[in-house]
């Protein structure tokens, strides 16, 4: 019996001096966290600190206004929109047209908000007669082929009585942040 119980003292202390060992780990490894936490709780503090004398700077207030301003509005490529414009109204220039239809550009305009052109046309067939095995496109289908516009319109026509022009204008929205 004395051998029993003799086994079951050394398992039992066996067991204490490991848990006790697991314990003195343990407070060690939480000390050396502590002390970690402790280190970046210090330099977080130091780094607001400077961050705050910078926000100071009447030069670091004007870069955040311009990020500010620079978020809420998008650049747009307004450069591009105008040289797609122009590359379209150089095609239109170069077809060729019969001497009874002639199609006349008077003035364009492309601003952020909305693009118009105004036109005049001896024949109103050009503007919409399209008919791709002939290669004929419209002017309202290559003005609807831009990337960069939407809601295309032709308020009226204006009929002139000296030399049967039709004059319009066509106008469409620009596209806020089209590419």
């Amino acid at each position: 019996m004395k051998s029993h119980r003799k086994k079951y003292f050394k398992l039992s202390s066996f067991l204490f001096v490991l848990m006790l060992l697991t314990w003195i780990v343990l407070q060690v490894y939480v000390f050396f966290l502590n002390k970690n936490i402790q280190d970046k709780d210090t330099t977080l503090a130091e780094q607001n600190i400077s961050l705050e004398n910078y926000k100071s700077l009447t030069g670091f207030t004007k870069l955040m206004a311009v990020k500010e301003l620079e978020g809420k509005y998008d650049e747009i490529p307004r450069s591009t929109h105008i040289k797609k414009v122009i590359t379209m109204l150089e095609e239109i220039r170069n077809l060729d047209q019969s001497w009874d239809e002639t199609l006349v550009l008077s003035d364009f305009n492309v601003d952020l908000q909305k693009i118009s052109v105004k036109w005049r046309v001896s024949n109103l067939i050009l503007l919409y007669y399209s008919n791709q095995e002939k290669w004929i496109v419209s002017l309202i289908d290559r003005f609807k082929n831009l990337d960069f516009i939407e809601n295309l319109y032709i308020k009226n026509y204006t009929r002139e009585n000296d030399d049967n022009f039709f004059s319009f204008v066509l106008e469409a929205n620009v596209i806020k942040d089209a590419k």
